[in-house]
């Protein structure tokens, strides 16, 4: 089975998308549940539906605390 974003399952991309945020010193948070998620009930430039809001604050909580370190 295709991944949105071709590959088998789009592992080979996602790997490639670590690495590269890696390398750059961004920090990776890895959770499947909420990337299944978000990737089948929003899409880039979509706005937030209510039931993503939790995950979405999360999100937003992750980097402000990443930011102030």
């Amino acid at each position: 089975m295709f991944g949105r974003y071709g590959g088998v399952n789009g592992k080979t991309e996602n790997r490639q998308i670590i690495a590269i945020a890696e390398k750059a010193g961004v920090a990776v948070v890895e959770d499947a549940a909420l990337a299944a998620l978000l990737d089948t009930s929003v899409k880039a430039g979509d706005f937030i539906p209510p039931w993503c809001w939790e995950a979405a604050a999360k999100i937003l909580a992750f980097v402000i605390e990443t930011d102030k370190k």
